[in-house]
């Protein structure tokens, strides 16, 4: 079968190098060569949603007080509880098995959570979009009372029970940017963003996904990227329930087994995680029904976190840790687009006043896949700054009223870094 033209027109329109993937929700690296084609597998066009697609329902799930999240840290498949009543929370590493972190949380007057343990030593901090999705960055042992924060932050999502999706939904993601993506020993280097259709039987016990693409960020300096045998396009996982939020199970084969986890949830985002496999992770939303209004964007606050932690080149970046950020959007030179300034909270201390470091603009919006903007750039405006505009991906969708961005940007060597932004 050809590939579709739109997908064509895309990958030469935004010079972003397409990579297809079609076993997992992101496989195959072939250097520089497309090896699947969106739609063959289940019928129909990659352009949109099938028609009468019924997930994520219009009216997102009312929210609660008290929630459990399920989600990656990148890699780690994590379980997260927050509890407004008794503003209490625990989070638990379900890959690792460790024993759950757990205590009481403050609330900022921006909306950044402080964690605490019992004994009172700082357990992190989180960022609550209510019943629908939360970040959570574990601390290590604080210094001064907040740095550092260790490890990779966590995005999880409410996922309730396992979702009926009786029409092929398209599914839109990006790499989580964790730090370094160049992992020792595995090919799925600098990957991007990418799409898949997704649909389940009739009581969301078994999943089929196919037609998927993904695209790589251009390279700066970056080493020659090896393949991996793909698998047969569409591949299949199993819904399980678990005590109050549920999980897709699949087997990836690249050629090896490669266990992969990730859930999906009534408000259209999803996560997935391969931690005992290749240790990536990825995260995205189901396509928006139709494209984004970028006039109700402007004059938006967010709050997030950029995920790996330092900004601007690879020299300047300081990736021992995620850092919490502010933004604020507004139209950018062009009129045409949004742009997002913003930059993170001193010492990671989100009463204090954060400082501007960095420009995000989205660019144009996809013509076919609504909420996706292939062009967007991310410009370092701190010291040393080069003036630089790197390549960037987003991902933007509504929720409640409220938007979600997603950003994944190259800022030198091979260096993916990531951003969440939540609208306050």
């Amino acid at each position: 079968m050809k590939p579709e033209k739109r997908d064509r027109r895309m990958t030469n329109k935004t010079k972003r190098k397409r990579i297809s993937s079609s076993g997992g929700l992101l496989v195959a690296i072939a250097t520089g060569v497309a090896l699947a084609v969106a739609g063959c597998s289940s019928g129909g066009s990659s352009s949109a949603n099938s028609a009468g697609a019924t997930w994520p329902p219009s009216t997102p799930p009312a929210t609660a007080q008290k929630n459990i999240y399920v989600g990656t840290q990148s890699p780690g498949w994590y379980t997260i509880t927050i509890d407004h009543t008794s503003n209490t929370f625990s989070y638990q590493d379900l890959s690792a098995n460790t024993p759950a972190v757990s205590g009481t949380f403050t609330t900022t007057a921006n909306g950044f959570m402080v964690l605490s343990t019992s004994a009172g030593s700082l357990a992190g901090y989180a960022l609550e979009q209510l019943s629908r999705a939360v970040l959570l960055v574990p601390a290590a042992e604080s210094v001064n009372g907040r740095f550092p924060l260790t490890g990779n932050a966590i995005f999880a999502i409410t996922a309730p029970s396992c979702p009926v999706i009786p029409d092929r939904t398209k599914l839109e993601y990006l790499g989580s940017g964790n730090a370094n993506f160049q992992t020792p020993g595995v090919n799925e280097t600098n990957v991007g963003s990418g799409l898949v259709y997704v649909s389940t039987d009739s009581n969301g016990m078994n999943w089929t996904f196919g037609g998927q693409l993904q695209y790589i960020l251009p390279s700066i300096s970056l080493p020659a990227i090896g393949s991996i045998s793909p698998t047969p396009d569409p591949f299949n996982g199993a819904c399980t329930g678990n005590s109050g939020f549920s999980s897709i199970q699949t087997t990836i084969t690249e050629p090896n087994s490669l266990p992969a986890n990730f859930a999906i949830g009534p408000s259209g985002f999803f996560v997935e995680d391969r931690y005992q496999s290749d240790q990536m992770a990825f995260i995205g939303a189901a396509m928006p029904a139709s494209p984004i209004d970028l006039s109700g964007l402007s004059g938006a606050a967010f709050l997030g976190v950029n995920m790996s932690g330092g900004e601007g080149t690879a020299n300047q970046a300081n990736l021992s840790a995620p850092q919490l950020v502010s933004a604020s959007a507004a139209a950018d030179g062009s009129g045409k687009s949004i742009r997002l300034v913003g930059g993170a909270f001193p010492s990671n201390d989100p009463t204090q006043t954060s400082v501007n470091t960095f420009n995000i603009t989205l660019g144009t919006q996809d013509s076919v896949n609504n909420g996706y903007f292939p062009s967007a750039t991310y410009l370092f405006t701190g010291p040393n700054s080069a003036g630089q505009n790197d390549p960037a991906y987003a991902i933007v969708t509504q929720v409640g009223g409220k938007y979600t961005i997603f950003v994944l940007a190259e800022t030198g060597s091979g260096i993916e870094s990531g951003w969440i932004l939540f609208q306050q």
